[in-house]
């Protein structure tokens, strides 16, 4: 995107971002998070592209492609004018981004508060990132750790697969892992670390839009 506040305004590829967006995956390596962090996509937009990609026989109610990707994603919210990282997309396919598991959910007021301090005496933003781990680790989203990702793409597949079956994707008990998080510690306690709220576990334990 060029431009948060722009919906459909896109930056035109030339021959080094192509290479660039092959590194990401063939040589994640060398394209390191911080980088990326620096370029926002639209979530539509890479759910399109990718639903291309899949075999026209699977394009069906009754598959549920789930794609996961490094790459920041973002939607377009006409309440405010401007885009918003997301951790999940849920488009046709459902596209979950590892960047946005830990940029799109807000830190708690006073870890906010204390980040800007930092900022204002002159802290970089990795010595930030590091103080806020050490100072505040119960909202500590760790996207490089096995256990987080997979935590967070099976709940990807859970909301994918309400919202695939004609329900809502997310549900309203802040424990369930269909919650939709917008602070870090709501994304620990849900979608990483929490279970199926009673409607949900009848609904999946039944097996289907029945439910």
């Amino acid at each position: 995107m060029r431009d948060v506040r722009l919906p459909d305004d896109f930056v035109a590829a030339t021959a080094p971002d192509l290479d660039f967006e092959a590194a990401i995956d063939i040589a994640p390596a060398q394209v390191s998070s911080a980088l990326l962090a620096g370029r926002l996509y639209d979530g539509g937009a890479v759910a399109a592209a990718a639903m291309l990609r899949l075999p026209a026989a699977e394009r069906t109610m009754e598959t549920l492609h789930v794609w996961v990707t490094r790459r920041l994603l973002g939607t377009y919210s006409p309440g405010d004018w401007r885009y918003h990282a997301r951790y999940a997309v849920f488009a046709y396919p459902v596209v979950v981004s590892l960047l946005g598991l830990g940029l799109a959910p807000a830190p708690s007021l006073e870890a906010a508060l204390f980040a800007r301090e930092l900022a204002r005496r002159g802290a970089d933003a990795g010595a930030i990132e590091a103080e806020l781990d050490l100072q505040y680790p119960e909202e500590k989203v760790d996207i490089d750790d096995r256990a987080t990702v997979s935590g967070a793409v099976a709940s990807a597949v859970l909301q994918g697969a309400s919202a695939l079956s004609g329900r809502e994707a997310f549900c309203k008990e802040p424990a369930c892992r269909l919650f939709n998080p917008h602070r870090k510690l709501e994304m620990r306690r849900s979608v990483l670390a929490g279970a199926l709220c009673a409607k949900h576990r009848a609904f999946f334990g039944k097996g289907g839009p029945g439910a």
